[in-house]
């Protein structure tokens, strides 16, 4: 697929996230102030709500890429926000998605200022994710197969994860049938699939004041590759029921 909708209009995205992982020179206990001074600075009345975090020694915990790169803390305000942890920033958007031109512009706002700052000492890795609900089989909408022992799985309860190198990016998709799930306050679960992909950069090699000048470069390529993926695992008709706006 060459060319890309710049939109959809049945939006299936129930939450983008972008990540950066990242080693600061500040004490651990010194970067929430320190992104909530910058962020608050913006969105004056956006929430805190501190998050689960076992009691795990700080030296266990940078040991284990799964404890390092954990959030402590989520501000909100109203569908997007924002996941600190000592070692990571998350920026979110919810359903309803805002789309990517409005949501753009707040990553790079506050990922200059923290530049700025001073917050990055190196800069470990980004990634950029996109998870979408399907109300029905995913098999049926998808250009995906499987096959267990020459059963083709049609409706079964199925999660399928794999990665893959594109030069610089790895990519990682996860598809997931037949599951039941909350969306938004609907206090009901909703049955259907999961569409899960995620576009990631490891930035080691790069200079923080380098990543300054490269940033939108890189998310832009990213959000590239997560749209090209995402058209690309969709049968056609499925994808023109989404009505895509080609501008």
């Amino acid at each position: 697929m060459e060319r890309l909708p710049s939109k959809i209009e049945h939006d299936l995205i129930i939450e983008a996230l972008f990540e950066l992982r990242f080693d600061s020179p500040y004490p651990a206990e010194a970067i929430f102030g320190i992104v909530y001074q910058i962020v608050s600075k913006h969105y004056p009345n956006i929430q805190n709500t501190p998050l689960p975090i076992p009691p795990i020694p700080e030296e266990i915990r940078n040991a284990d890429p799964n404890l390092k790169y954990q959030p402590h803390n989520r501000l909100q305000n109203d569908s997007y926000g924002f996941n600190i942890g000592p070692n990571v920033i998350s920026f979110f958007a919810l359903k309803p998605y805002v789309g990517w031109l409005e949501w753009k512009p707040i990553i790079i706002k506050i990922l200059k200022e923290l530049v700025e700052f001073g917050l990055f000492k190196t800069i470990a890795r980004t990634g950029l994710r996109y998870i979408n609900f399907v109300d029905r089989n995913i098999f049926s909408v998808t250009n995906v197969c499987v096959k267990i022992i020459d059963k083709e799985l049609s409706s079964e309860q199925t999660t399928l994860r794999t990665e893959y190198v594109d030069g610089d990016y790895i990519k990682i998709v996860q598809i997931c049938n037949n599951i039941s799930m909350f969306i938004s306050n609907n206090p009901v679960p909703v049955s259907g699939s999961l569409i899960d992909i995620d576009i990631c950069r490891d930035l080691r090699a790069i200079d923080v004041q380098n990543f300054k000048q490269e940033m939108e470069r890189i998310l832009e390529e990213s959000h590239k590759k997560t749209k090209l993926l995402f058209f690309s695992l969709l049968k056609e008709e499925f994808s023109n029921e989404l009505r895509p706006i080609y501008e």
